[in-house]
């Protein structure tokens, strides 16, 4: 295996400094046998299902203890909350066998879009939280979670003084999160849970809409079947049909949303003047003389019903018309949005806090990551006596 020397110059974002590498190479892996004899971990060597009289095995725990005298002086505080919590911090990425890394400061998402990504980093930064989806790496103690982000699994140790964020109601933002709303809707519900309007829900607006326009279409089929007027037929059944059509197409708009988060056929639909004018001719002079007189009554219903539809509609105007507007973090003040990071369930720092959950976990600094099956799988070895207190 290779080792490329450390210096102190600071990583750039997104780069990785080479610790050691996968490759075995026959031309220098003796020169980590002196390492190896002189390593406080020779007295572990069988714990290590290392042979200590064996060139080779020597080799093994000098690079081993090359890597582990790096992150015992580097990473202290998550070698503590590791032994303290019993859980190792784990990541599925690429990269060598051993190395110093860097997050980028702006990471093209997986999964999530790059708008809702910026979205929920702006939330994120304007709640005081350092680490973000965008500039960070992804962690979790959750093996299984981490081995569907890579081609191998690595031990993560952040250096000390990297931020790390994570949430205590999330496992995993976009499966959680993302799959099942946008992060706008998220966002939203968090700001009005607490002072001012709970921010409109057009689906609600127009379930209430649809359910105020059945019982009007059955009082005017009614008055169509009972009638024996020509005209007040051809009308009615003009005004039937225009009702149907419209409560089929809130349907429509409502899946729109579902779909791809596309709010404006809905809101058309609930500001279309053209079919509040075709309600409204319900109420008219012309109409209610066509009405015969043992029909009064239902259509005093039903003209009760289109003045309710038609209030019902006004008095949600300004509701419908807000809920298409974008959604922005300017109209909030910073005590809000810190309130609502709170109620959302996101906590900076707290890194054993972070690996009991098992979730998701952005770390934004420094951190050395060690291939699981670096070494035979030997490091592993090496955490495990760690964490035992059998290694100080």
């Amino acid at each position: 295996m290779l080792i490329c020397e450390l210096t102190e110059a600071a990583l750039k974002p997104g780069a990785k400094r080479t610790i050691i590498t996968w490759q075995q190479d026959e031309m220098r892996w003796r020169e980590f046998i002196p390492l190896g004899r002189k390593s406080p971990l020779l007295r572990l060597a069988r714990s290590l299902d290392l042979d200590p009289k064996q060139d080779r095995d020597l080799s093994q725990l000098g690079m081993m203890t090359l890597v582990w005298n790096q992150i015992r002086a580097s990473c202290s505080q998550s070698l503590a909350a590791i032994r303290a919590t019993r859980r190792p911090l784990w990541r599925g990425a690429g990269g060598p066998a051993a190395y110093w890394g860097q997050p980028w400061q702006r990471r093209r998402p997986d999964d999530t879009s790059r708008d809702q990504q910026d979205l929920i980093d702006q939330f994120l930064e304007q709640a005081g939280f350092a680490a973000r989806r965008g500039n960070s790496i992804f962690a979790t103690s959750n093996f299984s979670q981490a081995s569907g982000y890579g081609q191998d699994i690595f031990y993560i140790f952040p250096v000390d003084g990297a931020a790390i964020t994570w949430n205590r109601r999330v496992r995993d933002f976009y499966s959680d999160v993302v799959e099942d709303q946008t992060v706008q809707e998220y966002l939203r519900q968090a700001l009005s849970s607490g002072k001012g309007p709970k921010p409109p829900d057009l689906f609600v607006i127009a379930d209430k809409l649809s359910d105020q326009l059945f019982p009007l279409e059955e009082m005017l089929s009614y008055l169509e079947f009972k009638g024996d007027n020509v005209n007040l037929s051809r009308w009615l059944d003009k005004v039937i049909d225009g009702i149907s059509t419209f409560d089929e197409r809130l349907a429509l708009a409502g899946e729109k949303i579902d779909i791809d988060d596309n709010p404006r056929p809905l809101q058309q639909l609930l500001t279309n003047p053209k079919f509040f004018e075709l309600l409204a001719t319900v109420n008219s002079a012309q109409v209610a003389q066509m009405i015969p007189a043992k029909l009064r009554d239902r259509y005093s219903q039903a003209q009760t019903q289109v003045k309710r539809i038609i209030k019902f509609v006004q008095a949600n105007q300004a509701a419908i018309q807000s809920a298409v507007q974008s959604f922005s973090m300017q109209s909030y003040k910073p005590k809000q949005i810190q309130a609502a990071a709170k109620r959302l369930g996101f906590v900076s720092g707290d890194l054993a806090g972070a690996l009991r959950s098992g979730h998701e976990i952005y770390i934004n600094g420094t951190y050395i990551a060690v291939g699981t099956y670096a070494f035979d799988e030997g490091f592993g070895r090496i955490l495990d006596l760690w964490i035992k207190g059998k290694i100080r």
